[in-house]
């Protein structure tokens, strides 16, 4: 394989992981906006607040070692818990 070719396989692969990101973020935003209006239907919903709880315990439980800076998980942890009503207090 010539270095042309090569060249077009790393675009291509590159073009393909943009594509994907793109999709997930745009289904990130998606989900976010989800997520915000069934907490704040329920802010008042003692079960639903303690199974939003459970969830997140279970989230940080399970998480795996992220390659990702101490910053960028504090903005991460900051974006979960504005989707939340202030009534809700996470661990």
């Amino acid at each position: 394989m010539n270095k042309s070719q090569e060249s077009k396989e790393v675009q291509n692969a590159l073009i393909k992981t943009s594509d994907q990101v793109a999709w997930l973020i745009a289904n990130t935003a998606a989900t976010n906006i989800i997520i915000r209006s069934l907490a704040e239907a329920n802010k008042e919903n003692p079960l639903f607040l303690d199974a939003l709880k459970k969830l997140h315990a279970s989230h940080i439980a399970i998480t795996i070692p992220s390659p990702m800076s101490d910053g960028s998980i504090a903005e991460y942890e900051k974006a979960i818990k504005e989707l939340l009503p202030t009534t809700v207090v996470l661990q």
